[in-house]
Order: structure tokens, then sequence, then C-alpha cells
């Protein structure tokens, strides 16, 4: 009994194309042309290649080099750092064809997003120093008022230093030593008067002298009580 060298294909499956079977020599079988066909398609179509590109031409140039001398594109092939800059740069794409994405371009973004951000920090800048010159100004003006308060504060307190509780009680201590000087001398001038007093001369005395010590009582009164603290609002 014999057997076939390969066994048969499968059945295919319903609306799938019947695949064509070429035979390979030397016994290797053979290989479906559809899966040969698409796999040509997928290498030089589109999936691996992308999206078929337009040829622009030998004569075509980049818009940067049309209106070069010789020389000078001499010197553009010798510079790789030139042609690399070149390649990279969006203004190098001939026409149809499908820009591809290059750190060049994230390089440009990146670049035209720092200008951005460089300009709107400028702004910033501006009015930070518009702020800046005004609150110079309100501070300066507030210094000038602070000093002008202070020389009006301090003729305010020279004006009414003779009535502060330290001048004051400096006066009540003041004039009780003069009220006993007062009477003392009352009292020596009446004694030492020659003759007899009259009732009328003896009656006045006694009226000035116990004028005189009642003033010097309130005063001495008055001395005692705020040196113990007991006149309110002075200390």
């Amino acid at each position: 009994m014999s057997y076939a060298q390969n066994p048969p294909a499968p059945p295919p499956k319903p609306n799938t194309p019947r695949p064509i079977h070429i035979s390979l020599q030397g016994g290797q079988g053979s290989l479906p042309l559809l899966k040969r066909q698409e796999s040509r398609d997928i290498t030089h179509g589109g999936i691996l290649n992308g999206p078929t590109q337009v040829e622009p031409g030998k004569q075509w140039l980049p818009e940067i080099l049309r209106d070069k001398s010789k020389p000078d594109l001499s010197d553009v092939l010798k510079t790789p750092a030139l042609l690399d800059a070149l390649s990279n740069s969006p203004s190098s794409i001939p026409p149809g064809h499908v820009p591809r994405t290059h750190p060049a371009h994230a390089l440009q973004h990146a670049l035209s997003t720092n200008l951005d951000t460089a300009t709107e920090i400028a702004k910033q800048e501006a009015c930070l120093l518009t702020l800046r010159s005004k609150t110079e100004t309100q501070l300066l003006h507030l210094h000038t008022m602070n000093s002008h308060w202070r020389n009006t504060q301090a003729r305010l307190d020279k004006a009414l230093s003779p009535f502060s509780p330290p001048a004051l009680y400096q006066r009540l201590a003041q004039s009780i030593s003069e009220q006993e000087a007062y009477c003392q001398a009352l009292e020596e001038s009446f004694l030492d008067e020659d003759g007899k007093a009259t009732d009328r001369e003896l009656s006045e005395f006694l009226r000035r002298f116990r004028e005189g010590r009642k003033t010097l009582y309130l005063r001495e009164e008055r001395k005692k009580r705020w040196d113990e603290g007991r006149v309110g609002g002075w200390r």
C-alpha cells in the first residue's frame, strides 16, 4: 500500500480564496501563493513602509539650498553637522512626503514651548516690577508719615510735660516745702514784732496762720495718698 509524500491540504474556510499551491523542487512541499502575495503587499506597500511616498525628482533641492553656489553646496556636503541638520529640518522634507516623527521635531516643539514660557515669565516680571515700584512708593510714604507722627508726638509730649504725673508730683512736693516755709515765716514775723499786738492784728494773724496750715495739711495728705498709690490714674 503506497502513501502520498505530503498530506492533503485542509478544506478552505467559507468566503476565503482558495490558495494556489506551487510545487517546489526537491520535495520541499508547496507554499500558498496567496500568503506570499500578502507578505509582499505588507513589505512593499503599507504596514512596514507606511504610505506611498512620491519621489520629488533628481532636480529637487530644499528651499534653503536653491540659491547657494556650488562651493557652498560642496561645503555643506563636507560638513556632517550641516547635513544632519538639513536632514532633520522640517523645511527639508520634499513635497508629497509624509514627515516622520524625529527627535528634532520634539526639540522644536520643546523650544517653542520654552519661548512661550519665557514670554509669559517676562510679562510676569514686568508686572512684578510695577508692583514693586508701587510698593516702594507706598513704603516711602509710610516712612514719611511715621516720621511726621513721631515729630507731632514729641511736640505733644513736650507741651503736656508740665501736666505729666512726675511733673505734678514734683510740683506737689515743692509746694509743700514752700507752704511750710510760708507758715514758719508768718509765725516768726508775728513773734518778732515789737510792742503789744492789737486785737485786729491778732485776729488777722490767726486767720492767715490757720489758712496756711490748712493748705499745708491738704498738700501733705495728697502727697501721702500719692505715695500710698491711692491716687487713681496717676501711676
